[in-house]
This record gives C-alpha cells, sequence and structure tokens, in this order.
C-alpha cells in the first residue's frame, strides 16, 4: 500500500469508534477477522487521505465536513491541507446529526 498524500488524523472520539468498532468484531467473529476488517478500514481512511473529494459534502450538520460509507458504516471527516482529519466513525443506522451532539 502506498503511503497516502495526506497524514490520517483520528479524533479522540473516531479513536474511540475505531476501537469498539474492532473490539466487536473480534467479540463476534475471531482475532483474524478483527485484523482483517481494521485493515479494511484503515484502507479506506488512506483513500480518503488520496482522493478526499470521493465524500459527500456534510456542512448540513457541520460547516466542511464530509462523509464516506464503508460497510455499516458513515466515516465523517475534513480535509485539511496535509492532513485527512477523521471526526468519527459511526454506524450508519445512527442519525448522523446525533454522532455530533453536544452534551
Amino acid at each position: 500500500m502506498s503511503v497516502p498524500s495526506r497524514e490520517v488524523v483520528l479524533s479522540p472520539e473516531a479513536q474511540d469508534d475505531f476501537a469498539n468498532i474492532i473490539a466487536y468484531t473480534g467479540e463476534q467473529w475471531d482475532e483474524r477477522q478483527q485484523d482483517i476488517y481494521a485493515d479494511r478500514i484503515m484502507a479506506v481512511l488512506f483513500l480518503l487521505a488520496e482522493m478526499p473529494a470521493v465524500g459527500r459534502p456534510r456542512d448540513s450538520i457541520s460547516l466542511g465536513l464530509r462523509s464516506h460509507p464503508f460497510d455499516s458504516y458513515v466515516v465523517f471527516y475534513r480535509v485539511g491541507d496535509r492532513t485527512i482529519d477523521i471526526v468519527r466513525i459511526v454506524h450508519g443506522r445512527l442519525n448522523a446529526s446525533a454522532a455530533f451532539d453536544r452534551p
């Protein structure tokens, strides 16, 4: 796999999302499948770093936010000059706006 043109940066929330998805995968299947799924998610993040315009604009949720589907999940991100900032990775059944509600 080539090195993306932008650095992939996960927010603390996206790090938690990723960890929870991978933990769930491990609980449902096995460690091998868990590793495969983690690699697949990372491949999508690297794709976004290479082709950030592939995602859909989500300005109605937050200015500059974009999203891209992956399996049952949606990756929300922002494009920086040298980074792709992964904001959240949420299940597609979740109301997208709810993923960004502040307490």
